[in-house]
């Protein structure tokens, strides 16, 4: 028994140090190898400080990760995650080869979404390196020349072996995020200010890949978040599907949101920007994405307007028009995901042609100094 005992301590302390080892040689990896190949594929610097892994239960954790701007920007990071963990399926891995992440989680993440002083912006510069790279690659490869047939009697790739989606799959069962995103403009439009915007969002998703039906929209994406400015909350949602992603940068979707009335006051350089000495805004968002190409024809942003009041210089440029305490602003959206194009003059030819400022115009034209009221006074009480 005594022999037993002092056996089982032995294999535990074995496979303990070959556990250790393997965990060693795979964190090693990451560092060494895998993020590298991310630095070099999105030419952004991608640090993690510390990396650590459980081989038993197929948990990743990556704590204080930095991912670094492009070259043309000022501020340093994209993103700032405090933490990242991460657990596979170890039979899905082992047994099909998938990659299946059965819980994604990402705390204390912080999203630097910027504009630069050219009007351009960050992540639109991240995904314009990724392609030039890809493209650097594919005519590495091109230039390779063709290998030799394979013998009589060995098994080449054929097109049932060749995965979709890449080499590898991927399945993300559920992720949640929760992070802080602040929106940065240094561009033409709200110069010499700025404007800055911080976001508080929890997201949720599921059922995301990178194989499968590409018309098949079973990805599930759900954003409750806060719009924070001054210490002032505004709620906003956001729901959706996500067909699987065959390119992540590609991506088909759609999305419906709204947020509630916001004090434009809050914001100075967007309220002059709109040529405005007050007012309050409520946002309502719907949105098709197909191959990272947002359609025209079904995608907008509706703003509606209460409590507003337009700014002298604003009326003097309208020719006199003031517009309407109460209106909405209906913009269609085009262009693509990374490069998004607002329609303005669609969407302001549009209001002045619509109800709310045609009434508007009407009565300021009677309420104009020196209109002879015409209605008559009504007759003197007895």
């Amino acid at each position: 028994m005594r022999k037993f005992i002092i056996s089982l301590i032995i294999a535990g302390l074995l496979l303990a140090c070959v556990h250790y080892m393997l965990e060693r040689r795979f964190t090693n990896l990451i560092r060494t190898s895998i993020l590298p190949q991310l630095q070099e594929r999105y030419r952004m610097e991608i640090i993690a400080d510390s990396i650590s892994m459980n081989l038993l239960s197929g948990s990743l954790r990556l704590r204080d990760v930095r991912i670094g701007n492009p070259p043309q920007f000022d501020e340093p990071d994209l993103a700032r995650l405090g933490e990242i963990r991460i657990r596979l399926s170890l039979y899905d891995l082992w047994k099909h080869r998938k990659f299946t992440i059965r819980d994604l989680r990402v705390n204390r993440g912080e999203v630097y979404i910027i504009r630069n002083r050219h009007d351009r912006l960050n992540l639109a510069a991240a995904a314009s390196a990724s392609d030039q790279a890809e493209t650097v690659a594919t005519d590495a490869e091109s230039s390779i020349p063709p290998a030799a047939s394979p013998a009589a009697g060995t098994a080449g790739p054929t097109p049932e072996t060749i995965e979709p989606g890449g080499s590898s799959q991927i399945t993300i069962q559920k992720a949640r995020i929760r992070s802080q995103v602040y929106y940065i403009d240094h561009g033409t439009l709200f110069k010499p200010a700025g404007l800055q915007l911080d976001l508080d969002i929890n997201l949720y998703a599921a059922n995301l890949s990178n194989h499968g039906d590409a018309a098949n929209m079973n990805g599930i994406v759900i954003m409750d978040g806060h719009i924070e400015v001054n210490g002032n909350r505004t709620p906003m949602e956001l729901r959706g599907g996500l067909a699987p992603l065959l390119d992540p940068r590609r991506p088909t979707l759609e999305l419906s949101g709204f947020t509630k009335s916001f004090d434009l006051l809050q914001t100075p350089p967007l309220c002059a920007w709109l040529g405005l000495e007050r007012g309050k805004v409520a946002c309502a968002v719907n949105i098709i994405i197909n191959k990272g190409a947002i359609e025209p024809t079904r995608s907008l942003l509706k703003f509606d307007f209460t409590d507003v009041r337009s700014t002298p210089e604003a009326r003097q440029r309208m020719q006199g028009i003031n517009l309407p305490e109460t209106f909405s602003l209906t913009m269609p959206l085009g262009g693509t995901l990374e490069n998004p194009e607002i329609d303005f003059t669609t969407a302001v030819t549009r209001l002045l042609a619509g109800g709310d400022v045609i009434r508007s115009l009407l009565q300021n034209l009677y309420r104009a100094p020196g209109r002879t009221n015409t209605t008559p006074n009504p007759p003197a009480s007895r």
